[in-house]
């Protein structure tokens, strides 16, 4: 038991209770009222609440050098960042998020993966010559992984020129086709960035911090989405498991 109190309130009168709690690991807190005399629906009596805890997630930046993305990632306590210039098939599944800047991917299966300036392999996509100077022409703004990112001013000096990914969702459009594509599929998620950052000048606007923040909480919103665990009685709660996590199993009480 960690707080108890009597209160006497009158007909549509509201009180708060605010009560401070360190916690240290994940539980199940609950909050139970015992009116008298007993009211008509009990139900609504006992409320259950997921506190937040904190997670750190592992993040590998494949990458020859990218100060840019390097200086943003270590900005959040929660990433355990990682770099390297090459990577081997077998190592995909160490990792929460891998983002291959630049540098060609292993054929990719499952996991949660950024391809940024470069041609995801296996996923049907020819390479073509580079597109100078593409317009953009239309975005989401609605998306989350757009979420208060302002394109307007970016510029970008060269594109991959790529084709839309089967049934992919795309994020942002131009002249020379899509730039921000996502793509799911099984145990794969994929962002598709179709241009090289050191050929924009997207990481000098205000936008780029917020738009990696949007990125983190896309791909792992139980870490970086104070919300994620507010569900009310019978919505849909969905489950990100750790990328080397092929099969989970849910264990529970049933609360009547």
């Amino acid at each position: 038991l960690i707080f108890k109190t009597e209160s006497a309130l009158s007909s549509q009168e509201e009180k708060k209770y605010i009560h401070n709690l360190e916690v240290k690991q994940k539980t199940i807190l609950k909050a139970e009222i015992y009116p008298y005399p007993q009211d008509d629906l009990a139900i609504d009596n006992t409320a259950y609440a997921l506190p937040g805890f904190s997670e750190r997630l592992n993040v590998l930046l494949v990458s020859r050098g990218n100060l840019f993305l390097k200086a943003t990632l270590e900005s959040y306590p929660q990433v355990n960042l990682y770099q390297k210039q090459t990577i081997l098939p077998e190592e995909l599944s160490g990792y929460d998020l891998i983002i291959f800047d630049n540098i060609v991917p292993p054929p990719l299966k499952r996991g949660n993966i950024v391809c940024l300036g470069v041609l995801p392999p296996n996923l049907s996509l020819e390479e073509q010559d580079p597109q100078p100077n593409p317009i953009l022409t239309e975005w989401q703004i609605d998306h989350p992984l757009l979420r208060f990112v302002n394109l307007k001013n970016m510029n970008v000096r060269q594109s991959l020129g790529t084709e839309t990914l089967p049934e992919a969702d795309i994020l942002l459009r131009s002249s020379a086709g899509p730039l921000i594509q996502v793509w799911q599929s099984g145990g794969l998620r994929l962002l598709f960035i179709g241009f090289d950052l050191y050929y924009s000048d997207f990481p000098l606007q205000i936008g780029f911090p917020i738009f990696i923040f949007n990125l983190l909480q896309w791909f792992h919103p139980q870490v970086f989405d104070p919300t994620y665990s507010q569900i009310q009685t019978g919505e849909e709660f969905v489950i990100f498991p750790k990328a080397q996590k092929e099969e989970i199993t849910i264990k529970g009480e049933f609360r009547p």
